[in-house]
């Protein structure tokens, strides 16, 4: 089973497009392009759109770590602020 077979994503031509129709791996396909190829494209989440923002971040100093939070940071845990409410 193909991944297309599995997930639909490509369109009906898609795969011919992608394979045949584009000059190189490094041209850019834009989001109404991709629509002709893709079978779910849709605008990035605010999620999505940090995290892209981020990681263009990268390009600039690829040679530096980098360390992103993907989810929130609790400060402490609803267990831990029981036990301090609770005293020794």
């Amino acid at each position: 089973m193909t991944l297309n077979e599995r997930f639909n994503g490509l369109t009906e031509l898609g795969l011919h497009r992608l394979a045949s129709e584009y000059p190189d791996h490094g041209f850019i396909i834009d989001r109404e392009e991709s629509k002709k190829i893709l079978n779910n494209v849709q605008v990035p989440k605010d999620e999505l759109s940090i995290l892209a923002s981020q990681l263009a971040l990268l390009r600039l100093n690829p040679d530096q770590p980098v360390v992103l939070y993907l989810n929130a940071i609790e400060s402490e845990s609803e267990e831990e602020i029981e036990e301090e409410a609770d005293g020794p």
